[in-house]
């Protein structure tokens, strides 16, 4: 077998040509069975056509789309699970069920967010409000592709769980931690929000950090 990926990702037409090639000489090997995972709409030009790769692929498959409150439920399954806060403090293991709905949520209220901030600029748009809506245009376009990529789920999520770690040993361990700011404050819902930045807007997070914001 032979599993050719990221076929799609390719911009540059001269490749694209090259990739043709490629696949006329995998899809002729005797004794061989080739699957290409690809993006039909990112792949196609004058020689790569879906005409071409129906001729030359015997089967094809399209999956279904899957959302981001799909591919989270999932994950749920193996990070954050009781065993991992069972080793945490009493105070955190009480907003386990919190932590988890947030995780489960955020995504889809950040992009309702950015869409109704889209609605509101497009009422009035002058000077930075039509720049600003062009950008999160951009963002909310980026993130409904972001937002189903499992590995940056995965990513999101391991890092929730190592920044939950560094707060349990850190922070709450110490006396009369329940008094200090940290916690009169909605650390569960920044430590989600912190993750969310840097696995699925990562560019805008390293901004933020850079200004020291």
């Amino acid at each position: 077998y032979f599993i050719i990926d990221d076929m799609d990702r390719v911009i540059d037409d001269d490749m694209k040509t090259l990739l043709f090639q490629v696949v006329r000489e995998c899809v002729e090997l005797h004794h061989c069975v080739t699957l290409f995972m690809i993006d039909y709409n990112e792949l196609v030009n004058e020689n790569m056509s879906k005409e071409f790769l129906e001729k030359y692929i015997n089967y094809q498959y399209q999956l279904c789309d899957v959302s981001y409150q799909e591919i989270v439920s999932d994950y749920l399954k193996v990070y954050l699970k009781d065993e991992f806060f069972s080793k945490s403090c009493k105070y955190m293991r009480k907003n386990q069920q919190e932590i988890r709905k947030h995780v489960l949520t955020i995504g889809n209220d950040v992009v309702k967010w950015i869409s109704k901030e889209i609605d509101d600029l497009e009422k009035n748009l002058q000077g930075e409000k039509k720049e600003r809506c062009t950008w999160l245009k951009e963002t909310r376009k980026k993130l409904n592709t972001s937002l189903k990529n499992p590995r940056k789920v995965k990513r999101y999520l391991k890092n929730i769980e190592n920044m939950l770690s560094v707060a349990n040993t850190v922070w709450f361990q110490k006396e009369n931690f329940e008094t200090n700011e940290y916690s009169q404050e909605p650390w569960e819902k920044y430590i989600t929000k912190i993750s969310f930045l840097k696995a699925f807007l990562n560019e805008e997070y390293e901004a933020m950090i850079a200004a020291g914001d």
